[in-house]
């Protein structure tokens, strides 16, 4: 049976942490070619997203140095008309383990010049 573990994905706006409904939120895999979409959900009033399911890597690859990463890796992006689009690279999944990522997306007030303009985060690698 093939590892997995679950993406809860929370947006909110300002250092109040305002949860933002209506945000459409893309889990992709990366592929040889690009990328994969996995899951598109919305948030609900709660900014929250309905949990999803991932493959990951079995929990013994942290058992031992030198095996493989022992999570899976997704990125998201997260847009709203109402605010700036963000693109978060890197977010690491564990067997078994529920990730909660939370995003802050910035108004369009805040917005730069470029009308294509997205905002870019990547996470490294965790070190285990």
């Amino acid at each position: 049976m093939p590892s997995t573990g679950t993406l809860v994905v929370r947006v909110y706006s300002s250092a109040a942490q305002l949860p933002i409904q209506g945000a459409s939120v893309c889990v992709l895999a990366k592929t040889a070619t690009g990328q994969r979409v996995l899951a598109v959900r919305t948030t609900d009033s709660s900014g929250l997203i309905e949990p999803v399911t991932l493959e990951a890597e079995p929990a013994a690859n942290s058992l031992t140095p030198g095996q493989a990463e022992p999570f899976a890796s997704v990125d998201v992006t997260v847009a709203h008309p109402n605010f700036l689009p963000i693109n978060i690279r890197g977010i690491q999944i564990f067997s078994g383990i529920r990730s909660i990522q939370d995003i802050m997306l910035l108004p369009l007030e805040e917005r730069p010049a470029d009308p294509n303009a997205a905002e870019n985060v990547t996470i490294p690698a965790q070190e285990l």
